[in-house]
C-alpha cells in the first residue's frame, strides 16, 4: 500500500470519528500527517494560507468521500511551491545587499 493510501485511509478514519464537520483536532492531525510525510520525503512543511484556506478545506473533504487525494495534493504542492518562491527571493535579496 502506499504512503497516499495510507493517509487517504487515515483522513477517513478521522472523518468517521464526526462526519458532519471537520473539528479542529482532526485538522490538526491532518496537517501533522501532510507535513510528517512531507519532510519523511525531504520535502519542506506545508503551510496553508488563509487565501487557499476553503479550497484546502473542499479538497480536503474530498478525500474520504470520492477517495480522490489528487485536489488535496495539488493545494499542497502549491503552497510548497509558493513557500519555496519566498524563500528563494529572500535569500535572493540578502546575497544581492551583500554585494559591493
Amino acid at each position: 500500500m502506499g504512503v497516499l493510501n495510507l493517509f487517504s485511509a487515515d483522513v477517513c478514519r478521522i472523518y468517521e470519528q464526526k462526519p458532519s464537520a471537520i473539528n479542529e483536532q482532526s485538522l490538526r492531525m491532518v496537517r501533522f500527517m501532510t507535513n510528517a510525510l512531507l519532510m519523511a520525503g525531504g520535502y519542506p512543511m506545508a503551510a496553508v494560507h488563509l487565501g487557499v484556506w476553503i479550497q484546502y478545506l473542499s479538497a480536503l473533504e474530498r478525500v474520504p468521500t470520492r477517495g480522490d487525494i489528487d485536489d488535496f495534493a495539488a493545494v499542497i504542492a502549491q503552497e510548497i511551491a509558493d513557500r519555496v518562491r519566498r524563500i528563494r527571493t529572500v535569500l535572493v535579496r540578502s546575497l544581492v545587499a551583500d554585494l559591493p
